[in-house]
């Protein structure tokens, strides 16, 4: 693979079909004498397909490879339509009338910024959800910036409304 900056989220997509049952096929990401990332596709029926879409971050920049191994026994395996492409693997947003949604899919932490947490809808008001469970999270206290959310974790914020009129009604007058 070509070097590329450090911290660059990736995305792998490929479709596999098997034609022994029982073995698995391991993917990992290489660089630098260590393994960066890695995803397990567990075998299970001799003629199964599908697609397989794994997040990744390069750490560091360089070269890194990409490798394929087939675990726990034998037979024939084919892969294609295999991409790899930059970018749009998260973290993700969604932003509903009375607040929004914060999803990270990668293996590493991200914070988000005050833009970040504004987003294109300039979301103020922005606080944690007031409640019992997890209530060391959920204090019900104003988020300003430095929201730092683990992997494979997502939090529900509220924020002030969005005026859905203001925000729609220029489209619909057109």
């Amino acid at each position: 693979m070509p070097p590329v900056p450090p911290k660059t989220p990736h995305s792998l997509q490929q479709h596999i079909r098997r034609s022994m049952p029982g073995y698995q096929e391991i993917v990992d990401i290489f660089s630098a004498g260590q393994t960066l990332d890695y995803l397990t596709i567990p075998g299970i029926v001799a003629g199964d397909s599908g697609k397989v879409t794994m997040p990744f971050t390069v750490e560091m920049a360089g070269y890194w490879e990409l490798r394929f191994f087939i675990a726990n026994g034998g037979g024939k395996m084919a892969i294609d339509n295999l991409r790899i492409s930059r970018g749009g693997v998260g973290p993700w947003r969604r932003d509903f009338e009375n607040g929004l949604v914060l999803v990270n899919p990668l293996r590493t932490t991200h914070i988000f910024s005050t833009a970040e947490l504004g987003g294109l809808l300039h979301r103020t008001g922005i606080r944690r959800i007031k409640g019992n469970q997890a209530p060391e999270i959920n204090t019900g206290q104003t988020v300003n910036a430095g929201l730092s959310l683990q992997p494979f974790d997502a939090i529900i914020l509220l924020a002030d409304p969005i005026d859905l009129k203001r925000l729609f009604l220029p489209l619909i007058v057109r």
